[in-house]
């Protein structure tokens, strides 16, 4: 009974260890899911989001936005040892309706994080999606990465896009070697 008793303790702990250990696919602490990461949950009010998550966020702040155009707005900044780590965003349901993930201890679903090399995004199948605004997104599965690094070609193919209305054919030869993501929405 004893050899069981150790036995049934020692299961637990691996069960443990590899639930909140590190992502082994990308190195992160924390995986998305579609309505959100860890506590930070699509739907929630800011009262119900907690104070902290141990390795995911430490603190949060509060920022009404007051937009006369489109109407004021809520963000929860969330951070890590001072580091942005996600951003909530409220808006008129007083609900959470997207959050923005910009720390690296936090990958999609395919295992892509802030600081993910755009090479791996077009590995993935990536594809160049167009927002009113003339903002683009590279996008996998629905979750619109934002990236840096855009080189010539890639501006003038996004304005040429932007201009007409069309979805520019954005390619890997279209950004920077160091190219990378810079964060991800979760509607």
């Amino acid at each position: 009974m004893k050899h069981f008793f150790s036995i049934f303790i020692l299961a637990i702990l691996v069960l443990n260890f590899t639930s909140c250990g590190n992502n082994s696919k990308t190195g992160t602490n924390f995986t998305t899911t579609s309505t959100g990461v860890g506590p930070i949950q699509l739907g929630l009010t800011a009262g119900e989001i907690p104070a902290s998550e141990n390795g995911l966020y430490d603190s949060f702040t509060i920022e009404v936005i007051n937009d006369d155009f489109d109407g004021d707005y809520t963000i929860v900044h969330f951070t890590l040892s001072s580091t942005p780590v996600a951003n909530a965003y409220i808006y008129y349901e007083e609900k959470i309706a997207s959050i923005e993930i910009l720390g690296s201890n936090i990958a999609s679903e395919e295992g892509i994080s802030p600081g993910t090399k755009v090479q791996e995004l077009f590995n993935k199948g990536a594809k160049a999606a167009m927002r009113n605004d003339g903002q683009f997104t590279l996008e996998i599965d629905k979750i619109g990465y934002h990236v840096s690094g855009l080189n010539e070609s890639g501006d003038i193919k996004l304005t040429n896009g932007y201009l007409t209305g069309e979805t520019p054919q954005i390619t890997i030869e279209d950004f920077e070697s160091d190219a990378e993501v810079t964060s991800f929405f979760i509607f």
